[in-house]
């Protein structure tokens, strides 16, 4: 399975930027509800930490961290990264 599996299972939450598009208050109630612009282009890659991979580092001692790295040509606002761990169900590396 690849990321594309994603869809098969209702497929993930889409990504939001931080920039605020639009506030406003719920009326009857001190609630602010704040919409922001989604990202206007998304990339999906598929990576796995392999098992017996020596970790980067520790954190707090004992959990094993593993850093990613980057590199993006240009000059960006801002850059939404989702990594999660297990993947469950939306698939496996492959």
């Amino acid at each position: 399975a690849s990321i594309t599996a994603c869809g098969a299972f209702g497929g993930l939450p889409s990504l939001k930027s931080s920039f605020v598009l639009s506030e406003s208050t719920v009326p009857g109630t001190n609630e602010t509800v704040k919409t922001f612009l989604p990202y206007g282009s998304v990339i999906n890659y598929y990576g796995y930490v392999k098992p017996g991979q020596a970790p980067d580092g520790l954190v707090d001692g004992n959990k094993k961290a593993y850093y990613l790295y980057v590199w993006i040509p240009a000059v960006i606002a801002e850059m939404g990264v989702r990594m999660i761990s297990p993947t469950g169900e939306i698939g496996e590396p492959g």
